[in-house]
Order: C-alpha cells, then sequence, then structure tokens
C-alpha cells in the first residue's frame, strides 16, 4: 500500500484538517458508532468494487460536484 500524497496546497490542508477534526469530534460525541469492519462487510465490498479502475490523476469534468 502507498504512502497518501502530501497536499498540494495549504488550502487542500486546511479541508482535510478540518475533515479529520470533524471525524475526531464524531467519534468523541459518538463512541459507539465505531465498530469493527467484518469479513463479510469487508468481502461484500470487495465484490461490488471489483473490476472497477480508478486513476487518481485523471481530471474530472468541471460538471461533476461533490
Amino acid at each position: 500500500m502507498s504512502s497518501p500524497k502530501p497536499p498540494e496546497s495549504l488550502a487542500d490542508a486546511d479541508v482535510e484538517e478540518a475533515f479529520l477534526n470533524l471525524i475526531a469530534k464524531d467519534i468523541e460525541t459518538n463512541p459507539s458508532s465505531v465498530v469493527p469492519i467484518t469479513q463479510e462487510w469487508y468481502e461484500r465490498s470487495m465484490e461490488l468494487v471489483k473490476g472497477v479502475v480508478v486513476d487518481l490523476n485523471e481530471e474530472l469534468p468541471d460538471d461533476v460536484t461533490f
């Protein structure tokens, strides 16, 4: 498994930090929501993405929004 790429800009780092802080706060507020991934869940997930090819360097079209 490769290491994650560092953020390309300070703005990217700010977004990543805000997201991680959101997750940390949610875990602190709702610790019972953190549950282990079961083997069944893992196998089902792998089945759902079998054959899917992802190019992390591919530019997304302008009409894609998140």
